[in-house]
Order: structure tokens, then sequence, then C-alpha cells
């Protein structure tokens, strides 16, 4: 026997009603139905059974349909723009209903899905897992609802899927299975980066070069806010009168992790002996620099804080380290997590006081030298000078040279050499530079310098210039007089000779050379027994020079014999000049002509 079926069209012809009101009865079960596709056929039979036991109820107002048909039209705007896939399968696994998400996951058609099975759209490996899950869901039994498969789209690409499935009931029998469906493709790919980059972010913890400590300074935080309740306002003043409160402050703070550098840094065989010691050891400058932290922290709402201090490590050994604290973003609140990192710079300390030691060793044997020590810069400004140099300038302490311009000591006459020298010597080469130079010294007085100036070079350019320089003032002085001197000799009509301590010319004047026919540039640095015949020089020998050496004088007249057989006679003086140990260090000799 043929059962006969309506339409949802037919029966609300049939009931006098509109369509939309069958079709939310349908959906709701209150007319006996079977889905087909995006709509229902409802049996003759169950129509008939239906309106007979409406009879004896008050059918639906207007009032009341609208309400229905309104309630439908939300059900269908928030089914239709799900951001979820929404699907009913019938006790088959065949497919009643699915929205526009479904079909968008699934990459299938409207028509395409109509009663297409579940097993099309879930990947093979996946299917026992769905088969299994759905078969106890339908028959009611205690599986967990949400659980997470592998879709297969149209054009066979895998799509994570997260499922949460209940059962539908029709008069307490089960007709089928409603099922919400996740794309979680994208949270797939965030917790795969989020995992990625905690597996990036331990490794780099764990091998790190530099000693990282993770702490949790939550308890810290709660303790400061505590204080913060007692109207504290300046928390610097706070903890420097309440030291015992740092102390407690610093016993909160809990290390969660520290990285094989740490342990080699602190020497710790092990993180548990770490953390359990940690705070045996720290040092009372670290508990200064600690308040900071704390005030900077917790008093100032900092999230960075950074220092130099002293560590001790668990087998005793001082270290100077860099310590930098900063709370991870995302934990300012909480303070739960914040990084410290602890670079060891104790071998750097170790050669700044050695070089500080070595500095000043050597800045004492500078200023002990006679001598004047400077550095320029490279714009000619003093960075560096010592006791003498001080000295020369007319200041008592070098310090009043430093930041002075050397080109403040020049003579106003020379500064436009001085000024071209020194930007050529600057922007040289390198080489070297030898000289003597004029000065004008504090007072306004006029001065003399021998200076040996060499460029200060760094990563191969002149940054300034270093240097030595000797006061020649009295020798310049002197040099003047012994040329007034020796021009008052060259006038002389008399012959004047000056050998030095081996009887070697020095000088002679033009009468000199006159009297003997010589040039003087010619016998200059010769012993002046080249000038004479032998016989003669054996007769100066015994009867002046051996006179002059013992006695430190000779006088008297001699016959002079050049070679070349110039005879002369002369009233001829010797006189040995000595120094104050009474060394004889030159002769003078003064030759008049008498006889021509």
């Amino acid at each position: 026997m043929d059962v006969k079926f309506y339409t949802v069209d037919e029966a609300a012809d049939l009931l006098k009603t509109k369509t939309s009101t069958v079709r939310t009865y349908c959906r709701e079960g209150k007319i006996p139905a079977i889905k087909v596709g995006r709509g229902y056929r409802i049996a003759e039979a169950d129509l008939l059974k239906w309106l007979d036991k409406q009879r004896d109820e008050i059918p639906l107002s207007l009032e009341e349909e609208q309400k229905v048909l309104e309630a439908e039209n939300r059900y269908r705007i928030l089914f239709e723009s799900a951001s979820d896939a929404i699907a009913m399968f019938d006790v088959k696994g065949c497919l009643l209903l699915a929205n526009p998400k479904f079909r968008e996951i699934s990459g299938y058609s409207e028509e395409e899905t109509a009663g297409m099975h579940f097993s099309r759209f879930i990947l093979p490996e996946d299917l026992p897992l769905v088969v299994e899950r759905f078969m106890l869901r339908v028959a009611g039994e205690d599986v967990q609802s949400t659980y997470e498969v592998r879709g297969l789209h149209k054009n066979g690409q895998v799509v994570p899927l997260e499922i949460n499935s209940s059962r539908l009931l029709r008069d307490g029998k089960p007709v089928g299975v409603h099922v919400m469906i996740r794309d979680v493709g994208e949270r797939k790919q965030v917790d795969e980066a989020i995992r990625e980059s905690q597996e990036r972010y331990r490794t780099l913890f764990e091998d790190s070069p530099i000693a990282l400590l993770e702490g949790d300074l939550s308890d810290v935080k709660r303790h400061m806010d505590k204080l913060k309740g007692k109207r504290i306002k300046n928390f610097r003043e706070y903890f420097e009168q309440h030291p015992e409160d740092v102390v407690s402050c610093v016993s909160l703070v809990r290390f969660v992790d520290a990285n094989k550098a740490a342990l080699r840094l602190f020497e710790a065989d092990s993180k548990e002996r770490f953390e359990e010691e940690i705070n045996t050891v720290l040092s009372s400058d670290l508990y200064d620099k600690l308040r900071e932290s704390l005030v900077a922290f917790l008093a100032e709402n900092k999230s960075e804080f950074d220092t130099e201090t002293v560590i001790q490590t668990l087998g005793g050994e001082k270290r100077y380290v860099t310590l930098r604290m900063s709370v991870v973003p995302g934990y300012e609140e909480t303070l739960s997590k914040a990084v410290i990192s602890v670079i060891d710079v104790t071998a750097r300390k170790e050669a700044e006081e050695a070089l500080r030691k070595s500095e000043e060793n050597y800045r004492s044997l500078v200023d002990d030298l006679d001598q004047g020590v400077f550095a320029l810069d490279e714009k000619g400004f003093i960075t560096f000078a010592n006791r003498a140099l001080a000295k020369i300038h007319g200041f008592e302490k070098p310090d009043e040279l430093i930041g002075r311009n050397f080109m403040d000591f020049v003579p106003g006459e020379l500064m436009d050499t001085f000024r071209k020298n020194f930007g050529e010597f600057v922007g040289g080469g390198g080489h070297s530079h030898s000289g003597e130079h004029a000065v004008i010294r504090e007072d306004g007085g006029r001065g003399f310098l021998s200076v040996r100036a060499f460029p200060i070079i760094k990563m191969g350019r002149i940054v300034g210039v270093r240097g030595v320089v000797r006061d020649i003032t009295e020798r310049k002085r002197m040099e003047e007089e012994q040329k007034g001197l020796l021009n008052a000799l060259q006038a002389s009509s008399e012959g004047i000779a000056i050998l030095d301590e081996d009887e070697k010319f020095v000088f002679m004047n033009q009468a000199f050379a006159k009297i003997h026919g010589c040039d003087p540039e010619e016998f200059i640095g010769k012993p002046w027994q080249s000038l004479y015949t032998r016989d003669c020089v054996e007769e100066a020998e015994r009867e002046i020079c051996q006179t002059a050496r013992s006695s430190g004088r000779w006088e008297g007249h001699f016959r002079l014999r050049r070679k070349g057989g110039i005879e002369k006679s002369v009233n001829l003086s010797t006189t040995a000049v000595k120094d104050g140990e009474g060394k004889i260090i030159n002769f003078v000799t003064i030759t008049k002509e008498i006889s021509r």
C-alpha cells in the first residue's frame, strides 16, 4: 500500500495557514515530518492524526502566527549567518540540512550536499573515529561531545575541524544528529606558531651565552600594594629607613628558571640547587641595587631596570656583573614574569682596575719628568698635561691647562702659520713632528720650547696629538748671547780661535784665518795640528800646549810655520777653559801678527 506525502506548501494549503507556520511546526516536531533536502515531507496519516488532536484546541491567531514567523526568521538569520558550520544528519548519516558555512568548509554546493553521507567530508584515516562517535551518539551513549578530526575539502585539501554533536529526538526516538563544525585551521596555525615560538624562546633561553634568569615578582607586587595601602609615598626613603623590608621583598622573589650560563656563573651544579641557595649569597651591594629596582618597578611603574653590582657565587667567589631586569610584555600588572640578564664583567673590572693603577703609575712617572708631556684632541684642545708642562706655561697645576686650546699660547704673529700646520698635521698621514717654537706664558712672557709631536691614531684615523716639550728658553738666551759674543769676536783685529777639549777647531774669526792664510770652513772640526808643519807642531806641543794644559795659560812670541812654506812671527796666548770640576772643555787662542 502506497503512503501519500504532502509538501509543506500542500500541508499549509490544506490547513489554511502560512507555509512558514507549518515549516516551524515540522522543525519543532509538533507535526510529524521527514526532512528531505531543505524541506519536509508529511505523511497523510500523520497529518490527519495531528488534525484530530488539534480539533479540541484553539487555533492559532494571526498574532500568534506572526510571532511564529518572526521567530522562524530570526532562527533562519542565525542559521544562515553563523560563523560555524551547522548540519543535521539522519540516523544513517545522510545530510538533511546544512548552512552556508558548512558548504564553504566542505567546498560542495547545496545541490551536491543534499542527502550526502558524512563520510564524504571526513579524511579516511579519521573516519573510524567519526563513525564510532556518530553511532554512539545516535544510541544515546555518554560520549565526548566535542572532539577534533581532519575534514576533507572537495578539492582534496585537509581541513582541521572541531566537531560538537548532539542527538535529535522525535517523540522520544532518535531521528538524527545535530552537528556544529568549526574550522580550527587558523587556531591550529596560531597554536603551532605559539609552540614554535615557545620552543625557540626555550632554545634561546637555555643556549644563550648570557646568564638569564626567569623570576616571579608577583608576591613582591602584592607586598608593595599593601605598603601603598599604608599611604607610603616615598618608597626610596622608606626602604632606606627600613632595610629589613628590602630583605623581605627579595626573599619573596621566586626564581622560576635559570639557563646553563647562569648555572655556570653562579657555580650551581643544578637548577634545584640554584633555586634553593640563590638568596643566601646576595651581597650587600646587590641589596642596595635591588632596593632601587623595587622603587623603579613598583613605585615608579617602570618595566626595565639595569645596574652594575657585585654578586657572590655559590662557591663564595665574588663577581662583578651588569644586571638587567625587565618585565615580560603582558605581565606588567602582576609582575609574575620577569627576565633577568646577568653579564659577568669581572674581567673588564679587573682590567679597568689594572689600567687605573697603571695610569696612576704612569701619571706619577710622567709628573716626575722634567720635560712637559701633553695630549691634544683633533681640535687642539689639551686633554692631558703633566706638572712640568704646567710649570713651563706658568701654571701651578696641570688641571689648569685641561680644556685650553694650545693656540692660546701661540704668539699672535705665528697664529696663522700654527693653525695651518696643525690642520695639515691632523689631516696628514701620521708623520711625527720636531721643531722649536716660541710660546706665550700665562704671565704674558715669551719663552721657547723644543717640541716632538706624534699623531694619536684610532681605527685608522688621527684623533689627536701627543708629545713632549722641553723648555729651551735659557738655551735660546745663551745662544743669543753667544751669537753676540761671536759677532764681537769676528769684529776683532786680533786672530781668535776656539778649540774643543779634543783640540779641534770650533771657531776661528776672519783675522785668525787671514793671519794663517786659510778658509775657516775648511778647518772647522779639524785638529789644530792639520794647519802647521811637523816641526812647528812639535815645537808648539813642547812650549805651548804642555804649559797651557798644566798651568792653564801660555803667552809669548812664536814663529808659525804653515804647510806650503808660509812663516810668520806672532804674539800668541793660549788659555785653557775649565768646567766646575776642573776639566778642560775649551782652548782659546789669540794671535797678533808682529812681522810680515
